[in-house]
């Protein structure tokens, strides 16, 4: 149990920094049709990106806005 206490302290402070000025951000849009796919797809889905957003030092957001504009807020 040690190391996934260790596993959550360490994703919290990576994604609820104590300040957001100069954070990059990656934005996870919902899917058209995204209802129908399983849990453990969407698991997967969310841990992908999860790990993109720790490994680029960003802060994983979930939109459910899929226009073209929330494309501009997407780390490149």
């Amino acid at each position: 149990m040690a190391l996934t206490k260790a596993t959550q302290r360490y994703i919290y402070q990576k994604q609820n920094p104590s300040g957001c000025d100069g954070q990059k951000f990656l934005v996870l849009n919902k899917f058209p049709g995204d209802d129908a796919f399983g849990l453990g797809a969407i698991v997967q889905r969310i841990s992908d990106y999860l790990s993109i957003a720790i490994q680029t030092n960003s802060i994983l957001l979930y939109s459910e806005d899929s226009s073209p504009r929330s494309e501009e807020r997407r780390v490149g």
